[in-house]
């Protein structure tokens, strides 16, 4: 790790001596493996080494980017010259105020496995194998995709605050799909397991799930037209919030360029919705003890009770509002960590079992326009309600309408979930959408 340290602080350095007022840089270093499954058999294999380092250097405000591929003093010294000249060259920024510096930082287990340095090619093959085997015995002849792969690096930050950030992380995951044909009859269906250590990683059962929920998808046909009920399921909640999420990038706000402009301390949802953002769940999938310009992070309320506390800010769009940074820099945007529901008081069954008539949508991702929050979404993996039942799977059926007010319609969050590392996906339901179909 020193050696990355020695490699970001010179660029530091060069960028300062080149005339910047102030330079951060990050340094990274990665390795992975995987492969990739077509018709049920390998397809493609990779093993991929990475470096690389960016710098960012500022001079009135104004800011310069410049990045090495290759990890050595003279690359790193060019860099920070680069970035320097860039910034002096641009137009002064009065928005800029300064770089933030560090503090205490938060020690997070689970996030980096040595063991997972140790996965091989065979490995990964292995981890799908029998996923591959449970889909044939089940369906055969079905047409079987998907993939594995597992990764681990070293990361550093450095500034001219003084400030040094170091971590390591590692992740394995791996996904199937299964598509079963019958006649001009198509039913098709994923499922995946992903961890940051390899001793939280089972992907056993992933093929059972895929390839049982594409034989249930058979026999799909066009749903009503009408205003009805939808109970997103645990693989389609996180996709139905992940929007509201996105929305509130607070570059995007300034900018003019989102739908929820203006919306800090205002409803943007039912009171069903709080939304926590907590970045030390040990093993979490977006869990880490900094953002990515070093600051500390801290755990959010971002949605309380349907009332939005705060837009994700970095240091720059933070001391454009005049607001607190919250500490949601990527380095060259901004996001959550693990953004955690709340959860209800009922089931995802007995969330159903309420519907005389009504949608279940099994897994999707609600893509909403930015600018207008509108949304229409095709229902791929979804099922009719009909007396608390699952009564067919649909085809040639979507959902539309304003994005705001499928929120302000959730009117329950189930009790139980789905849970990945970082990830708590229960139940949602909303009490009246706009469905097209037939």
């Amino acid at each position: 790790m020193q050696h990355l340290i020695d490699i970001a602080q010179a660029a530091c350095e060069a960028a300062l001596k080149a005339g910047a007022d102030c330079a951060d840089v990050s340094v990274r270093e990665a390795a992975s493996r995987s492969v990739d499954l077509e018709i049920g058999e390998v397809k493609n294999s990779e093993v991929s080494i990475s470096s690389g380092l960016s710098v960012r250097a500022f001079s009135r405000g104004a800011c310069g980017w410049a990045s090495a591929s290759r990890l050595d003093l003279a690359d790193a010294r060019g860099a920070g010259e680069d970035a320097a000249a860039l910034a002096r060259a641009a137009d002064p920024d009065p928005d800029f105020i300064d770089l933030p510096t560090g503090g205490a930082e938060a020690e997070i287990a689970g996030l980096y496995d040595e063991a997972v340095s140790g996965i091989s090619l065979h490995d990964l093959v292995e981890f799908l194998a029998p996923e591959i085997d449970a889909i044939r015995a089940k369906a055969p002849g079905a047409i079987i995709s998907g993939g594995a792969d597992a990764g681990y690096g070293a990361y550093v930050y450095v500034s001219s605050k003084g400030h040094v950030v170091t971590n390591r992380g590692s992740n394995v995951s791996c996904g199937i799909a299964a598509a079963v044909r019958r006649g001009d009859d198509v039913g098709m269906y994923h499922d995946w397991e992903f961890a940051r250590t390899l001793d939280r990683f089972n992907p056993a059962g992933i093929g059972d799930a895929a390839v049982d929920e594409a034989l249930n998808l058979l026999g799909s046909r066009p749903g009503p037209s009408a205003e009805l009920p939808i109970v997103f399921g645990y693989d389609a909640s996180r996709g139905a919030l992940s929007s509201l999420i996105g929305a509130i990038d607070a570059e995007e706000i300034q900018r003019g360029r989102s739908f929820m402009a203006g919306m800090v301390g205002k409803r943007v949802a039912s009171e069903a919705i709080t939304l926590t953002d907590d970045p030390f769940i040990p093993g979490g999938a977006g869990s880490s003890a900094t953002d990515g310009e070093g600051v500390p992070h801290r755990k959010w309320v971002l949605v309380d009770r349907g009332i939005l506390t705060t837009y994700l800010h970095d240091s720059y769009t933070a001391g454009k509002d005049g607001v607190a940074n919250t500490a949601h820099s990527t380095r060259g945007g901004r996001s959550a960590t693990n953004v955690i529901p709340t959860l209800g008081s009922r089931t995802q069954a007995e969330l159903i079992a309420e519907i005389e008539e009504g949608i279940f949508v099994r897994s999707a991702h609600i893509a909403v326009n930015d600018a207008t929050g509108d949304f229409s979404q095709v229902i791929d993996f979804g099922y009719k309600i009909e007396r608390g039942e699952l009564a067919y799977p649909l085809k040639e059926t979507m959902i539309s309408g304003s994005y705001l007010d499928l929120l302000a319609a959730i009117d329950a969050v189930s009790s139980d979930y789905r849970e990945k590392p970082g990830m708590i996906m229960p139940a949602i339901r909303a009490s009246k959408v706009r469905v097209i179909g037939r």
